[in-house]
């Protein structure tokens, strides 16, 4: 049975208190709980190993894929650098999964790296200067590419709607639906199932 869009809604609304990762850990059944680090789940995976943990890193924007996190000193730029770059990568990850920011690969931060999550990347890496954390323009537009048959339209309109109004409540960000297909910078619908990898 497929989880209910008003849900799905509720729980888009609740990232902003939660965290991205509890947010994915709700949408797939699981449980997940960023301060203590520990799991009432009995599916806990293992930590990743720490070349995951950089690969990791890499794949999902954390680190520009032009920086090498695995380099030897000498072969791109002095070895302080790398390290100070990955320590950066570290706490950004961190301070998006809602972990205390160590900016160390301790166990809970390798711990949440373990955990199924989407192929999106996080942020947008850029060039060696480091990562983009924000849009580029603060009006933003939106688009329902597709409904439930389980809720009528203007249920689910007013459901998003008011999920953006939260966001621009706490953010100078505006949020302003277009018609589907018009090229909006965010595109909403309808999934049947959350792919995750690890």
């Amino acid at each position: 049975m497929r989880p209910p869009l008003l849900l799905i809604l509720i729980l888009l609304v609740s990232v902003v208190n939660a965290g991205f990762f509890d947010f994915i850990s709700k949408l797939t059944g699981g449980s997940s709980n960023s301060n203590s680090g520990s799991s009432s789940s009995s599916k806990k995976k293992a930590p990743v190993s720490d070349e995951k943990a950089k690969k990791y890193l890499q794949d999902f924007g954390y680190v520009a894929p032009s920086n090498t996190l695995n380099a030897a000193p000498g072969m791109s730029g002095d070895f302080s650098d790398v390290t100070s770059l990955f320590k950066r990568a570290i706490t950004k990850f961190q301070e998006f999964a809602g972990l205390k920011k160590t900016g160390v690969l301790d166990e809970q931060t390798k711990q949440k790296m373990a955990e199924p999550r989407c192929g999106v990347t996080d942020v947008l890496a850029v060039t060696s200067g480091g990562a983009a954390f924000k849009w580029r323009k603060n009006r933003l537009t939106y688009s329902i590419e597709n409904f439930s048959s389980d809720l009528p339209r203007e249920d689910v309109r007013r459901a998003i709607r008011e999920g953006y109004e939260v966001w621009a409540a706490v953010t100078p960000l505006e949020f302003e639906e277009v018609p589907a297909g018009s090229g909006a910078d965010i595109k909403v619908g309808v999934i049947q199932k959350i792919e995750s990898i690890a």
